[in-house]
C-alpha cells in the first residue's frame, strides 16, 4: 500500500513537471516590431513608409539591446544599452514628423498617469 502510494506521488510529480514547465515560444524580432508598430498605429496615423522604417530602426536596436545582454561587463552592458537607446530614438525622431511625437508624447503621458494637468492639481 506505501509504495503504491509513493508511485501515485512519483508520477503526479513527473506528469506536472512534464505539462506545467513548457516553454513558451519566443516572439521573433520581427513580431515584435509589428506589434510595436500596430501599438503606435492605435495612438498616430502612420504611411507606409514610415511603417517600413520604423521596423528597420526597431530589428536594429532590439539586435544591439540583444548583443548587450551578452556582455559580461555590466557597466560596458549599461552604456551599450543607454547608446542603443538614444540612436533609436533619435532615429525614431528623424521618421515621425513633430505633430506625431507631440501626439504620442502626450498619449504616453496619459497611460502612465505623467500628465501635466494632474501634477498641478
Amino acid at each position: 500500500m506505501k509504495t503504491r502510494k509513493q508511485f501515485f506521488i512519483l508520477l503526479l510529480v513527473a506528469v506536472s513537471i512534464f505539462f506545467g514547465y513548457a516553454t513558451k515560444p519566443q516572439s521573433t524580432k520581427e513580431e515584435l516590431a509589428e506589434m510595436y508598430i500596430t501599438k503606435m498605429s492605435n495612438d498616430v496615423v502612420l504611411t507606409d513608409s514610415q511603417k517600413v522604417e520604423i521596423k528597420k530602426c526597431f530589428i536594429k536596436y532590439v539586435t544591439k539591446i540583444e548583443n548587450a545582454h551578452k556582455k559580461s561587463d555590466k557597466k560596458e552592458a549599461f552604456k551599450a544599452k543607454q547608446i542603443s537607446t538614444d540612436e533609436y530614438q533619435m532615429s525614431l525622431d528623424s521618421i515621425l514628423t513633430a505633430n506625431q511625437r507631440e501626439t504620442i508624447i502626450q498619449k504616453n503621458g496619459e497611460r502612465s498617469g505623467n500628465n501635466i494637468d494632474q501634477k498641478t492639481k
